[in-house]
């Protein structure tokens, strides 16, 4: 394989240096491509009749599929001595755009998923949607977010339209072509496929309309069915951001369903053996209009009876669920639903029916009907079909089993498990960081890379020697990420700070506004000469708000704000900087975690379902400062609480909390009214909307963020205090990574394999 892939590339360079080099990066990124494919071509080819697992997913967040390829075909080694000798930086691979086909968690698990599977040799492929600007591209102007579209399809070579295999959708209002592009997701002995979906208008234009001068309603057609595959997201505070929502579900899971069927009829067999074939995980509640559609077509088009089709979709269908959150759990009113899908809509009331005949005199049947006062409620329906129900961490399994799917778990308990969610290692550390993978070949030699809890063994080297040497991989990433930083954003840091890291999608409960809060405590503190020895530290966010989330976006503009602030004060700026790097994605990410010295987990406990931005940070040497909340308690578990900052109410506590008034706590704590009050008309400008949230209001301080505050900003300073000592923390790296060895992807995979799909 090494060498197939050496002699392509050095050929397809020399056309390169022999051509004209307008865009010498893009000519290196096509030649990395055609030698990978090239690589590709020779692995064993699909057969049509293996039995295969479907992964349907809105979101996909895989970054570079080149560098992705080159990570998992353990090429990039290689590739890089060969650019190299070749005169050219291996750095260009990491430049184009990153796909922008998803937001945060769900969509990276997705990938990570894809990649472990044909590293495993789990016949896994994988359907979307190929977002034309995915959610969007984030910048800062006066401290809050801009948003402008994502362009990333300019230089995507790996991918390949299909338009032989594209298929038509049918909305209520009008037909759409679903064009395939397939990207070869590659291990050293297997090829599974993403494929996403592109929208296309397929109703003839109305060329009178051209000739009347009348442009808009001749292209309105076009228009409504591209906007299909347009954005990740659109807004749902309309009628009109609903209906695109759920065009967007419905596209992608219909256009996959036929690919599937139209592959499955070339093998010969009859339809009641559907299940043998193809085992489809639902990631999420998005794609769960798949059930109704499945059902419609295995009785409209394939003569199947109601009882048969519905023992078919239950033997096929799973679901993962990623939330406990009410307001992330699919609904849609039923006279919408009915308006876009009429087709589709009376299989989801005879799936009620059926629940409600099948479950007479359950004393909770209000509570698991899928159709409630007009509502649909897919999740419900997702339970209630599916033959095996995952929560995606130990205490999130757990929080579904106890609260928002309690009563179908007393009826089904056998339908219910826990897989929790692991990581694809060989980007998040073979690739990411070097001087780490270094570290550790050397002293439990290179197996680990394809095994990852053999990582664990790496425990035992704790010498003085070792921890130093842990210690200047640390700093030298750090000061990678400085250089990255002021090139690509003109952002400036000194690299001897303690880094302290929060990267992850702008919500209010993951609590960033409790982080950023915390820093003007220690911004007071410092200016009433009260913070005494305390280490340098950079505070350093990414993440993006969705568009229409206010409150999100004030907590971007706040921290911003509060950077200009130290920046400003002289006094300040010797113990404190706080970034947030705009655009957060992939290939930021790679940089990030590497420098990472502490992991800001912060959610209330009970709201995180696992998180995996929690377990690369862990295995890239960064102690955890949070909650007891998703995978936060099994990196506790395994690297040891004294070994991380742990901090907050639990999640019992919470459920015995039976009156909460943040203004108690306001009045009674000169610390926090303190902070608070500089929200209002403060030095860092109007925030008196974010002070609102957290102190009036039926939902004042809905996520604890005021009674979490004083045990926050103890382990803040725990931890502040433990870095001065560059051995000690160290030492508590080196547990976190050792201990990181149980959260692989790989064994992740395999466990949806095991338990759920058998392919």
């Amino acid at each position: 394989m090494e060498d197939i892939f050496k002699k392509s590339l050095e050929a397809n360079l020399e056309k390169l240096a022999a051509g004209p080099n307008k865009n010498v990066e893009k000519g290196i990124n096509r030649a990395v491509s055609a030698a990978l494919l090239d690589v590709i071509c020779r692995l064993p080819t699909r057969k049509p009749a293996t039995p295969r697992a479907a992964y349907f997913s809105a979101e996909f967040l895989p970054g570079s599929f080149v560098m992705g390829s080159l990570a998992n075909l353990n090429l990039w080694d290689i590739c890089k001595q060969i650019l190299t000798q070749k005169g050219y930086s291996a750095e260009c691979l990491c430049r184009p755009r990153d796909p922008a086909l998803g937001n945060g968690g769900l969509g990276r698990l997705a990938a990570c998923l894809m990649d472990s599977a044909a590293a495993t040799d789990i016949s896994l492929d994988g359907y979307g949607i190929r977002y034309r600007y995915g959610i969007f591209r984030q910048g800062i102007k006066d401290f809050s977010q801009t948003e402008t579209p994502d362009i990333w399809q300019e230089d995507c070579p790996l991918e390949k339209e299909r338009r032989d295999q594209a298929v038509v959708v049918h909305f209520s209002d009008e037909d759409v072509l679903a064009v395939p592009f397939d990207v070869p997701i590659v291990g050293k002995n297997k090829i599974n496929r993403l494929r996403l979906w592109s929208a296309e208008a397929i109703t003839p234009i109305d060329f009178q309309a051209f000739c009347d001068g009348d442009f808009c309603s001749a292209f309105k057609q076009m228009n409504n069915a591209e906007a299909i595959s347009g954005f990740l997201y659109p807004p749902d505070n309309t009628e009109a951001g609903k209906i695109l929502r759920l065009k967007q579900q419905y596209f992608f899971s219909a256009a996959s369903l036929k690919s599937i069927l139209r592959d499955f009829e070339k093998i010969g067999k009859p339809i009641n053996l559907l299940s043998d074939y193809i085992k489809i995980q639902l990631n999420d509640t998005h794609p769960t209009v798949a059930i109704p559609e499945l059902l419609r077509l295995l009785c409209e088009e394939y003569g199947r009876d109601f009882e048969t089709a519905f023992k078919i979709c239950g033997e096929i269908f799973s679901y993962t669920n990623h939330t406990v959150m009410a307001e992330a759990l699919e609904c849609w009113e039923e006279g919408l639903f009915c308006k876009v899908l009429p087709k589709v809509y009376p299989y989801i009331v005879m799936l009620n029916n059926h629940l409600r005949q099948r479950l007479v005199g359950t004393e909770a049947l209000n509570q698991l009907l899928i159709i409630k006062n007009s509502v649909i409620h897919m999740a419900n329906m997702a339970v209630y079909v599916s033959h095996k129900i995952n929560g995606v961490a130990k205490i999130h399994s757990e929080i579904i089993k106890e609260s928002i799917f309690k009563n179908f778990y007393g009826i089904y308990p056998e339908r219910f498990l826990n897989i929790t969610n692991g990581i694809a290692h060989r980007r998040w550390l073979c690739l990411a960081n070097k001087g780490l993978c270094e570290f550790a070949d050397n002293r439990i030699g290179t197996e680990w890379r394809e095994n990852l809890p053999l990582l664990e063994q790496l425990e035992k080297f704790n010498s003085t020697a070792d921890l130093d040497e842990l210690a200047k991989i640390k700093s030298d990433n750090k000061k990678s990420l400085v250089r990255y930083l002021k090139s690509d954003f003109g952002l400036s840091v000194d690299p001897d700070y303690m880094f302290s890291v929060q990267i992850k999608r702008i919500h209010e409960y993951k609590r960033q506004l409790l982080n950023i809060l915390s820093v003007l405590g220690l911004y007071i503190d410092l200016k009433n000469g009260e913070l005494k020895d305390f280490y340098p530290t950079a505070f350093i966010f990414a993440g993006k708000a969705a568009p229409s989330y206010y409150n999100a976006k004030q907590i971007i503009r706040l921290i911003n704000a509060v950077s200009a602030l130290i920046e400003r004060d002289e006094a300040a700026r010797k113990y404190f900087k706080v970034l947030f790097i705009p655009d957060y994605n992939v290939k930021n990410a790679m940089k990030i975690i590497p420098a990472a010295d502490l992991s800001e987990q912060l959610s209330t406990a009970g709201t995180e379902a696992s998180g995996t931005g929690n377990m690369k940070l862990s295995l890239n040497g960064a102690p955890t400062i949070g909650t007891l909340d998703g995978a936060n308690i099994e990196i506790v578990d395994y690297a040891g609480q004294e070994n991380n900052y742990i901090f907050g109410a639990k999640k019992e506590q919470l459920q015995k909390l039976e009156a909460y008034d943040p203004m108690d706590i306001y009045y009674s704590s000169d610390r926090i009214s303190r902070v608070l009050d500089l929200l209002k008309q403060g030095p860092a400008g109007d925030f008196t909307h974010l002070f609102n949230s957290l102190l009036f209001g039926e939902n004042a301080d809905r996520y604890k963020v005021l009674l979490d505050y004083p045990s926050y900003q103890n382990a803040r300073l725990e931890a502040n205090e433990d870095y001065k000592n560059s051995r000690v923390y160290s030492q508590k790296a080196l547990k976190n990574i050792a201990a990181a060895s149980h959260f692989s992807a790989d064994q992740t995979v395999k466990n949806y394999n095991r338990k759920i799909w058998n392919v």
